[in-house]
């Protein structure tokens, strides 16, 4: 490469790596609370668009003549 680059892991730099069963007990925590945060946008979400009167419902059935 004829300019510079940022390097990537350059962000992790003087960061020692830990093992993920040492932290077993945040690691819980923070996976909870993005499930929980992400299903709460996602109600969210699903009611700002059934306030504005889109909403899913099941097709109606559709008979042959």
């Amino acid at each position: 490469m004829n300019k510079k680059a940022v390097e990537p892991g350059y962000n992790f730099y003087k960061i020692d790596a830990n093992k993920v069963a040492d932290h077993a007990g945040m690691m819980s925590g923070l996976l909870i609370f993005y499930v929980a945060y992400t299903m709460w946008w996602g109600y969210a979400i699903f009611y700002i668009f059934d306030g504005l009167g889109l909403s899913m419902k099941k097709a109606k059935v559709k008979k042959e003549a």
